[in-house]
Formats: C-alpha cells, sequence, structure tokens
C-alpha cells in the first residue's frame, strides 16, 4: 500500500503491510522424491518404486480417500503382526511337544520293557521250580540223597580225622569208651583204648552191618550196634547213643570201605 501526505501527493514513506499468503491447491509443490527423481532421470522402475512409496506414505498418514480409523488402526495393526508372532513361535512349540511327546513314549517302552523283563525271570524261575520237581520225581530216592549224602561225608571224615569218642562193646556185653580216627590219607582206622592203639588198614574191612547182624557171633547185640567185619573174620562192634547216628556211622565207612575195594 502506498500513503501520501501533504497536499501536493509528494510520497515521503513508504511501507509494506504483509498480509497472510494463501496457497491454492493447485499451486502445491510435487513430492520431493518424485521431483528429484525426475530431474535425476531415474529409470521408470525406481520411478515405480518412489511412487508406490509415495502412495504407502499417503495411505499411512490418511491421505487418499482413506479414514484414520481404517488405515493404520491399532486393531488392524495387531491382525497384520498377531500371525506373524504365531508363525514364529509355532515352531518352537511344536518342537517341544515333539520333544514331550517321544519323552513320554520313551518312559513308556522303557516300563513295558521292564514288566516284559519281571515277567519273564517270573516264569523262567516258575519253570525251573517246576522243572526241578519233576526230574526229583521221577529220579530214584537214592540219586535225590546223592546231595544229602555228601554233605554227611564232608562231616564224617572231619570228624574221624580229628578223632571221635565211641563205645566197643566186648564179647561180654561191656561198653568202653576209645577214640577212633583216620590218618590224613584215609587208608587206616586206628582204635584207642587206655593209650593202646591199634591201626587196621581200611583195606583189611570187608563189610559194614547194622543192628543185631551178624547173629552168628557171641556179642550181645542190639538195634544201637553197628558192626565191622574183617578179611580174616574177626568183628568189631560198637554201640550208639541212638539209630540215626548208628545209621549214618556206618553208611559212611561203607563207603570208605567201598572206595579201598
Amino acid at each position: 500500500m502506498w500513503l501520501f501526505t501533504g497536499s501536493g501527493g509528494a510520497c515521503c514513506s513508504m511501507s509494506v503491510c504483509r498480509s497472510p499468503q494463501v496457497i491454492s491447491p493447485s499451486d502445491t509443490p510435487a513430492p520431493a522424491a518424485k521431483s528429484k527423481a525426475a530431474s535425476l532421470g531415474a529409470s521408470p522402475q525406481s520411478s515405480k518404486h518412489m511412487d508406490t512409496l509415495s502412495t504407502a506414505e499417503t495411505r499411512a498418514t490418511g491421505g487418499g480417500g482413506s479414514s484414520p480409523s481404517t488405515a493404520g488402526s491399532p486393531q488392524e495393526l495387531r491382525k497384520v503382526s498377531t500371525p506373524a508372532v504365531a508363525d514364529h513361535h509355532a515352531p518352537a512349540a511344536t518342537l517341544a511337544k515333539g520333544r514331550s511327546a517321544d519323552k513320554l513314549e520313551s518312559a513308556e517302552t522303557a516300563s513295558i520293557a521292564s514288566s516284559t523283563k519281571n515277567s519273564t525271570r517270573s516264569a523262567y524261575s516258575a519253570a525251573s521250580s517246576i522243572g526241578s520237581e519233576f526230574i526229583n520225581g521221577k529220579l530214584p530216592a537214592h540219586q535225590r540223597d546223592i546231595a544229602r549224602i555228601q554233605s554227611q561225608m564232608k562231616t564224617f571224615v572231619k570228624g574221624m580225622v580229628r578223632g571221635r569218642e565211641m563205645n566197643v562193646l566186648s564179647v561180654d556185653g561191656q561198653l568202653r569208651t576209645c577214640t577212633c580216627s583216620f590218618d590224613r590219607k584215609l587208608r587206616s582206622y586206628s582204635i584207642v583204648i587206655n593209650k593202646e592203639t591199634r591201626s587196621i588198614p581200611l583195606s583189611k574191612f570187608k563189610e559194614v552191618l547194622q543192628g543185631t547182624e551178624p547173629d552168628d557171633i557171641a556179642t550181645p547185640l542190639d538195634e544201637l550196634c553197628a558192626t565191622f567185619v574183617l578179611d580174616s573174620g574177626e568183628c568189631l562192634s560198637f554201640r550208639f547213643k541212638d539209630v540215626q547216628e548208628r545209621e549214618s556211622f556206618a553208611i559212611c565207612l561203607q563207603i570208605i570201605v567201598d572206595g579201598h575195594q
């Protein structure tokens, strides 16, 4: 605006009043990226890429006729991002479930194997017991007694090597205490009476009789007696506390005698 003072219309001063500048939509400059691409002579592919970026920016900021509530809303962002997160964690979850299933299957397999093994052992033990009973039932009585006799023989030999006190029966029916023993090589039978020792080779023993046999000798015998018959015809009789002791001694001595025949 030009201001005049005085009558002559001379211009004494000048001032400029600045009013707000109104910019019409038609005067809006083009996007810098697009003009820059054009000025630099970018290729059609680069221009197309830049246009795509510009369009995405416009939509993100609410331009292009899209409402702010639908263009970049938090609900839409969650819808877009949620599948990606789920897909990211899905393999790990699947792997963990797979490992758990494998461990459970391994534990079940081990339990089944252990049960099968225990069942097999029980069946084997039962079969072994039944088999032993069946075999013992079929074997003769003297074969079943072999183990028992062997145990008795060990006890008998140890006792005789150390020396065993016994009662010898004389022809007049008197009992005298004596000590009977074997040598360590089981070759002789020694009898010690009143510090007098008589040693008889076991090879001279003919047989061992029990009870009242033989019945053709003068010595008064009973069921508790055992008589050794020598090859010379001489008889030596001993008396025991009970029938079981007499029987065990006579059987063991007969086995030793048979070994020297």
